[in-house]
Parts: C-alpha cells; structure tokens; sequence
C-alpha cells in the first residue's frame, strides 16, 4: 500500500482503489496509518461525523462488509472495534517510513536510504474527503508529520554518509 504520494492500495496486482468510494479508501489509509486497533465509535466519527451516530454507525457497517469482500481477511473486526489482521501480509511505505527513523531497529544505512527513497510526495497527496471536517484534521497532522519523518531521515542519512566518509552518498 502506498501512502506516501498519490495513494495506491493494491491487493494481487489489482488496484483497489478505483473499486472503492473515497471514504472506504479513508478508512483503508487511516487504519493502516494508525497501526492500532481503532473503536467503532471512532472510525464512524471520523468519516461520518456529520450525520447522527445511528446513520454513521450504519455507515461504517456498510463500508466494513464492503472492506471484508475487498481485503479478505486482511482486517480484524468485531462489534466494537476494527483493525488489520496481525497476519495481514501488508506492506505499507508509511509503516517503512517510521520503522527506517527507529533507532532501535538497527537497520544497515543502504536500507534507511531505501526506505527515504520511497518518500513520492506528500503523505496522501490529493486525496481529500470535502465535509469531513475531523478526518480532514488528522490528515493534515499526518501530512505534517509524514514530511517532518521523511526529512529527519534524509538528515540522518546524510550525517551517517559524512561520519562514514562517503561525501557521494551524502550529498
């Protein structure tokens, strides 16, 4: 799944995306962006806020039975709460992103640097949800954030290729 640029989820080589009604997508990107598991109450406010709790929560029922055809067995769900399977073969570039920045994950520079070099925009980039004030917050923070992630990583490179004497990669 890439998150980082134009948005692309793909499963089996098919990309799903042109499948799907922007705010299934929404749900798709903001679960695999919130690597917890998320409450009911909260994925139906944050993509349905404008109705009344009924018809929101009515809504996210609709978009999760969608999601069970489209991604089978990628999400866990139950009556309360929602999130991706633990043995979900998912790879997702902002997931990298954060993993390369982990200083305890002791990843070999070639590999941060493979992961830098996944950085193809901004987090999202053109994807929006008109009337969805709240997810419309939490993508502008996750924007922010993804920016200031991907250029704290490229600094770090830098500052290891230099310590390490390779002024090419540095630059």
């Amino acid at each position: 799944m890439l998150l980082l640029g134009p948005p692309r989820l793909e499963l089996d080589g098919q990309a799903l995306t042109r499948l799907m009604a922007p705010k299934h997508q929404a749900l798709v990107f903001y679960l695999a962006t919130e690597a917890e598991v998320q409450s009911r109450a909260r994925l139906a406010s944050l993509l349905w806020g404008e109705l009344g709790e009924a018809a929101a929560r009515a809504n996210l029922r609709v978009a999760l039975t969608h999601l069970r055809r489209w991604l089978p067995g990628m999400l866990d769900i139950d009556a309360h709460r929602v999130g991706w399977a633990a043995q979900a073969p998912v790879s997702i570039d902002w997931r990298t992103l954060l993993q390369a920045l982990d200083e305890g994950a002791h990843w070999p520079l070639s590999r941060r640097a493979a992961a830098v070099g996944a950085w193809r925009g901004p987090f999202l980039d053109g994807f929006e949800l008109p009337g969805c004030d709240e997810f419309y917050q939490w993508l502008a923070a996750t924007r922010l954030r993804a920016t200031r992630c991907a250029v704290e990583l490229r600094q770090r490179l830098i500052r290891a290729s230099d310590e390490a004497g390779d002024a090419q990669a540095a630059i």
